[in-house]
């Protein structure tokens, strides 16, 4: 019998539309540079409670809430809460491009700790691609990270899009742990998100008032990258393949800098297309099939 079931196949689908609804994200944030950071958060947070909620009540879920254990509840709202925060933060202070790199260094550490989960295993392949990939960083931040009189500023935006990964890739395995979907969840952490962001917007900024096209993207941004992607995402890894999805996120990059190589936020220069050429290698590397994976998957057939 074929391993792949038709029951693993359309969650795993589901997810990939997850990736690709992310690979916006970078486009739609550098569009909003003139937006205060947490009044960026702090809208996007509230379409983004309204959107789940209104989902929650239509599917008739909210019963489901009781159900699930307060370790849930906290990891999405750190997890979740966290890396929106860092992930725009970022953006503002470094190039978009590196920026946008560096975030998806996150599927490298769920695969290199993954193997800590049930039924998931760890190979030389998935070490390699994850290798290739921190070398496809390293090479395009190098002339910020030993230039002598380089920006603070993109350290800063640097360090914050690494604490976005490691905040994304934990929730990432630890949310795996609990294989039930949550998608009525997800208001919840968006609700805690939004109070969070209007008491620092409230307290450390002014209103900026967005345009037309600004409040369009934000909308946008709480509705799809910062709601349906999140429950997309949320299937895929709890029902569908966790390792494939986890490898194809290497793409996502890609196609994120080419989005904004294409709308003319970033300069495809020498570095930038050999780091996304790096990853791309390392995707492949990462896909490539383990001998006692798919002999254990044929045996399970």
């Amino acid at each position: 019998m074929n391993a792949l079931r038709p029951y693993n196949f359309s969650p795993t689908i589901i997810g990939v539309l997850g990736l690709f609804i992310w690979s916006l994200s970078a486009l739609f944030t550098v569009y909003l540079d003139n937006i205060p950071t947490f009044q960026i958060i702090t809208i996007i947070f509230f379409v983004s409670t309204v959107t789940s909620f209104l989902s929650t009540t239509a599917n008739g879920n909210w019963s489901n809430l009781a159900k699930h254990p307060p370790f849930l509840w906290i990891i999405g709202i750190v997890g979740i809460c966290g890396n929106e925060i860092l992930y725009i933060t970022s953006f503002k202070l470094a190039p978009p491009a590196g920026v946008d790199l560096i975030t998806y260094l996150w599927p490298l550490m769920v695969i290199l700790f993954s193997s800590l989960l049930p039924k998931e295993r760890f190979s030389k392949s998935h070490l390699c691609s994850g290798l290739i990939a921190f070398y496809a960083v390293y090479l395009l931040l190098s002339p910020d990270l030993f230039n002598h009189q380089h920006n603070t500023n993109h350290i800063m935006g640097y360090t914050c899009a690494f604490g976005a990964a490691v905040l994304w890739a934990g929730y990432t395995l630890l949310s795996r742990a609990y294989a039930r979907p949550a998608p009525e969840l997800i208001g919840i952490y968006y609700s805690f998100g939004f109070i969070f962001s209007l008491g620092l917007h409230l307290q450390s900024e002014y209103w900026i008032s967005p345009s037309l096209v600004e409040w369009v993207v934000l909308i946008s941004m709480g509705a799809l990258s910062h709601g349906l992607a999140y429950a997309f995402w949320d299937t895929g890894v709890k029902k569908g393949n966790f390792k494939l999805l986890s490898i194809m996120s290497y793409g996502t990059p890609i196609a994120s800098i080419f989005f904004l190589v294409l709308f003319g936020f970033a300069e495809m220069t020498p570095s930038l297309g050999i780091a996304a050429t790096l990853f791309f290698i390392a995707s492949l590397i990462g896909s490539a099939p383990n001998k006692k994976d798919t002999k254990t998957q044929s045996t399970i057939a």
